[in-house]
């Protein structure tokens, strides 16, 4: 009975880990596409970040290398979080894709800010000049 038990339970272990694993990498494949424009060097290191957080909550399911993994999944999580909330050219393009779903206009990466479209211009003394 108690081998009954343990198989069970870990059947438990391996489905709630599947699931969040797939949540997870649904998530980090749209993020990937939605900051593609930036900085290639930032690219490359929040992807490499993203491959190592999803291979180490994959690793978590064997037993013997549960510890390790686990360890490995909260810092590259932790260092992925960081760089989504902290790094500027992320923000960036997050905004410019909030601004673009919303229909408000462009993004502007200079001020960091979501333009509306019907201005020609915009200046700093005058703001929006409209047609």
């Amino acid at each position: 009975m108690s081998k009954q038990v343990f198989s069970i339970s870990r059947v438990v272990t391996i489905f709630i880990t599947t699931i969040i694993f797939l949540f997870l990498s649904l998530f980090m494949v749209i993020d990937f596409v939605i900051v593609f424009p930036m900085n290639k060097y930032i690219l490359f290191i929040y992807g490499i970040d993203m491959i190592v957080c999803l291979f180490s909550l994959l690793g978590t399911m064997f037993v013997k290398f549960r510890k390790i993994c686990y360890v490995v999944f909260v810092v590259s999580f932790a260092i992925y979080l960081a760089m989504y909330h902290f790094n500027m050219a992320i923000i960036d393009e997050h905004g410019a894709d909030r601004c673009l779903d919303a229909g408000k206009g462009v993004w502007d990466y200079k001020e960091h800010r979501c333009r509306t479209t019907d201005c020609w211009r915009w200046s700093w003394e005058k703001g929006c000049e409209k047609e």
